[in-house]
Parts: C-alpha cells; structure tokens; sequence
C-alpha cells in the first residue's frame, strides 16, 4: 500500500493520519447515539438538569435523551444524542460512560449494604435455628 493521505511507508507498512489530518477530523462536527438504562439516567442528567448542562457548556455539545416513553425497542433503555464537534462528542461520551458505571456500581453497592443489613426472612431463621439446635446435640 502506498503512503496514503498521513503519509507512511510503502509495502507491508501501515499508513496513519498525520497530525493535520487528525486535527482537522477533531474539527468537524457530528452525532452519535448511545443507550442509556433508563434506571441510569438520572447519573447523567443531574438534579434539574444540572449535569447535563454542564457536560454540554464544557464539551461543546448537545445532548438530548429521547421522552421518557421511548426507549430503544425491546429494551427499557432510553436513547441519548451527543451532537457537535468530534472532540466533545469523545468527551461526552467518556464522561456519561463514567457515569453510568459510577451509578451502577453504587447502586450495587447500597444493594448489597442494605441485604446486609436486611431484617432475615423466615428461612434465614429456620436455617439459624436448624444450625444451632444441631451445634447444640453433637
């Protein structure tokens, strides 16, 4: 293969973009879709909007999730659009993708706090019961 628009080797070498091109790419503008669980979402979109604000103010972008009825089919996940230059829509994306995971890893972690701390249900104490009654004749 030959050089190519980044300029590179010829034959078995790769081609990259050069620096000129890339910047330029960054320049451009577009649209990106992503699913969001409909249960994440609030992580995203903040208290009255306020994250979502923010995201849009520092990366430059627009990003709407589709009406809370309408989610992708088969799926409870919503629709989220990031529009605007390809460096912020990066940029938002890896801030939603931290957020996201950041809810859900708290959310399992409360769950789990909460289990923890949970009144026992009928088999815990029959199982307690069984356990103890059985210590007790050996």
């Amino acid at each position: 293969s030959s050089g190519g628009e980044g300029g590179g080797g010829s034959g078995g070498e790769h081609s990259y973009p050069s620096a000129e091109h890339l910047r330029s790419v960054q320049e451009q503008s577009g649209i990106l879709y992503t699913l969001i669980p409909t249960h994440h979402l609030g992580a995203v979109i903040g208290a009255g909007g306020v994250v979502v604000t923010k995201l849009c103010d520092d990366t430059g972008t627009r990003v709407v999730a589709s009406g809370a009825r309408e989610f992708y089919p088969g799926t409870k996940d919503r629709i989220v659009t990031i529009e605007g230059p390809i460096c912020g829509i990066r940029a938002a994306l890896k801030f939603i993708t931290e957020a996201v995971f950041t809810d859900y890893f708290l959310r399992k972690t409360t769950e789990n706090a909460e289990r923890a701390h949970a009144a026992p249900d009928a088999a815990d104490v029959a199982a307690a019961t069984l356990a103890a009654a059985a210590a007790t004749d050996a």
